[in-house]
């Protein structure tokens, strides 16, 4: 963590624990309490399966509760660097996920960290990469994304 200034608070923070994985595709977004909510993308060598999960933490680093399950709908998701975060004014957040082959999805997630089943966006191509998200002033978010389309 750092401040606004750049000086450094405090030392780092472990953002999921894992055994054996491979992790990537990190990233964060601010919380309209102040908190942070972090995403992870976990590939397992040994079971071949890739995993995303969300963390809630404290403006210090702090883990607040456990870690939060992302797409398991989709089951095993081929994403590195395939996801985005952002945080929400209800204090929720939004996740969009892209892997090859199965499109672009996004999972709107509340305060309590529920969520309906992640919500296909219609593309052109199942081959969408490099999801982005970006929250407005009025509380909407939007998404934006590259694909191939073969052209």
């Amino acid at each position: 963590m750092f401040g606004a200034d750049g000086a450094k608070l405090g030392g780092p923070t472990l953002l999921r624990a894992t055994d054996g994985l491979n992790v990537s595709g990190l990233a964060a977004a601010p919380l309209s309490d102040g908190s942070l909510i972090t995403l992870t993308t976990d590939f397992s060598y040994s079971t071949q399966v890739t995993t995303l999960a969300a963390q809630r933490t404290t403006s210090s680093g702090a883990a607040i509760g456990s870690s939060i399950p992302v797409a398991t709908q989709l089951g095993n998701i081929s994403s590195e660097n395939l996801d985005a975060i952002t945080g929400l004014p209800n204090n929720g957040f939004a996740v969009a996920v892209a892997g090859l082959g199965i499109g672009l999805y996004v999972q709107v997630f509340d305060n309590f960290n529920f969520a309906p089943s992640p919500v296909k966006i219609p593309t052109q191509s199942t081959f969408v990469t490099q999801p982005r998200l970006a929250t407005l002033a009025n509380g909407t978010f939007v998404v934006a994304w590259n694909q191939n389309s073969g052209l």
